[in-house]
């Protein structure tokens, strides 16, 4: 038996009423067919996508049961790791200590050097040199308090001041000051 699209198709414009809305039921028929196959071979692929996602979260379960179990803080590898580890920092401690230490030493003796030089170079008296009038004064904070001595020196042509101030305890602070700031 024929179907009725091929009899559509054969007859044309000379086909009955008959034979066209048989032709059209089919394709309606064949259009819904291929939907539900559709439909179905979605199914099937969520189907399997759901099956992969259940079976990785079956594997995450275990991962993390077994982390629990093992990685806990009584857990045997906890205590395992932990020691490991503190065996190796101490070790590694004491390795930077054996390299620093004579470094250390080294930097003493450089610096103390260094200070030696420092004390036995000569003064250098800045105000002397400085062009201009100076003035000394001697401030007291109070009577048990320590005396400080400020001398400004200047102004230069260019209209700098020299500032020194001295604390009682032989410490200098110096500062160079422009007139115009």
């Amino acid at each position: 038996m024929t179907s009725a699209i091929t009899r559509l198709r054969l007859l044309g414009d000379n086909a009955d009423e008959l034979t066209k809305w048989q032709a059209d039921v089919e394709l309606r028929e064949a259009k819904n067919e291929r939907e539900r196959a559709r439909k179905e071979r979605e199914a099937r692929a969520q189907q399997a996508s759901n099956d992969w996602t259940n079976w990785y979260a079956r594997i995450d379960e275990r991962i993390a049961e077994h982390f629990k179990l093992n990685f806990s803080r009584d857990g045997w590898l906890t205590d395992s790791i932990g020691g490991a580890i503190g065996k190796h920092t101490r070790k590694v401690a004491d390795d930077l200590e054996k390299e620093i230490t004579p470094l250390r030493e080294e930097l003493r003796a450089a610096t103390s050097k260094l200070q030696e030089r420092h004390a036995s170079l000569p003064r250098y008296n800045y105000t002397a040199f400085w062009p201009g009038p100076r003035l000394v004064e001697r401030i007291e904070f109070g009577p048990s308090a320590p005396v400080w001595e400020i001398i400004i020196c200047g102004p230069k042509a260019d209209g700098t001041y020299w500032v020194e101030c001295r604390t009682a305890d032989g410490r200098v602070h110096r500062a160079m000051l422009e007139s115009r700031a």
